[in-house]
């Protein structure tokens, strides 16, 4: 299919005699109305500034790119104008990290994403809103850790983030990744897509989704509002009611009751802080209370909560986690 490509702003093509290099400056665009081959000349590479107003290869409506792989990728960021689904072919310029859309809703949508290596906590998304470092350590619900891989830097169109008259949250977007090899992280069934939303990740999985861990599985989920940055955590494969940890949450489901109790074992006492969270990571529920060494029953009251499922988590007076991430519905 033959494919139309338009320049505003700012765009380079260099040749060195071997390798083509096609680059969009911070604040350029170049805009594809077709269907682009990336795999037609091996000798093509594809990179756009990373600053905090990145160069952008842009995508009208029903175009797109094919033929993409590890040697075959925009390495920076890629915008894609319209509501139809969208695979967005970055990568880091060795290693191909897609990250695919399902359709939106309107047509003045957009939406646009790269691949960040390294450590969210040390290496900077450089876009607003909340640019900057994602740390690690800050995460909620059930999500027990997140890899120090990479990210993927998320944007969306509202309030015209990507241009004049776009519009886009991502709510309820399908999303699926090409993830990196996560073997030495988690097993499969523990895998969760996360998004940072400008205070800690949270889950936008659920539930297990991953084909595998290895390098090159596909990774599931579904987009909020208000996430910036996309990247690849964990949970805790394991039931929540272990008796031989000694730890029961119960009743679970909670219907028609007050109260959940939380029975768990302890080396030794002391204070603590209880918190609960909802399924998108937001606070609900708070409180300080006293434990003993050996085996507690806590009583918590959730009348006031929500039908839905929530996530409890135990601090020390010190901030050390006691109980993490163990999760109960309410019906």
């Amino acid at each position: 299919m033959k494919y139309i490509m338009t320049v505003i702003m700012s765009c380079l093509l260099v040749s060195d005699g071997n390798t083509q290099i096609n680059h969009v400056f911070a604040g350029g665009e170049l805009f594809n109305h077709g269907i682009v081959d990336l795999s037609l000349n091996s000798k093509i590479s594809w990179s756009t500034d990373r600053t905090n107003k990145p160069g952008y290869f842009s995508v009208i409506e029903n175009g797109g790119f094919t033929g993409f792989s590890d040697t075959a990728h925009i390495n920076g960021y890629v915008k894609k104008y319209g509501n139809s689904g969208f695979i967005f072919p970055v990568g880091n310029g060795r290693s191909l990290r897609t990250f695919e859309i399902s359709a939106s809703g309107n047509i003045s949508d957009a939406f646009a994403v790269a691949w960040i290596d390294g450590d969210p906590s040390e290496t900077i998304d450089p876009t607003e809103p909340n640019a900057g470092k994602h740390s690690i350590k800050s995460f909620a619900g059930a999500i027990t850790q997140v890899s120090n891989v990479g990210q993927w830097d998320w944007q969306v169109g509202e309030s015209e983030n990507l241009g004049y008259g776009t519009t886009g949250t991502g709510i309820g977007l399908n999303i699926r990744l090409t993830i990196p090899d996560m073997r030495n992280f988690a097993e499969p069934s523990e895998l969760r897509i996360v998004g940072w939303n400008g205070f800690q990740w949270i889950d936008l999985s659920g539930k297990p989704t991953a084909t595998d861990n290895s390098e090159y599985s596909n990774l599931t989920g579904i987009m909020i509002a208000g996430i910036s940055a996309v990247g690849i955590g964990k949970v805790t494969d394991e039931i929540n009611n272990n008796e031989n940890s000694g730890f029961l949450l119960y009743p679970n489901p909670v219907i028609n009751y007050d109260n959940i109790n939380m029975r768990f074992k302890s080396e030794v006492s002391g204070k603590g802080q209880l918190i609960i969270h909802d399924a998108a990571g937001k606070l609900v529920f708070q409180k300080y209370t006293q434990y003993n060494a050996g085996v507690n029953i806590l009583p918590i009251e959730v009348k006031n909560l929500a039908n839905g499922t929530y996530y409890i988590n135990l601090f020390g007076s010190s901030g050390e986690k006691i109980i993490t991430g163990k999760r109960f519905i309410k019906q």
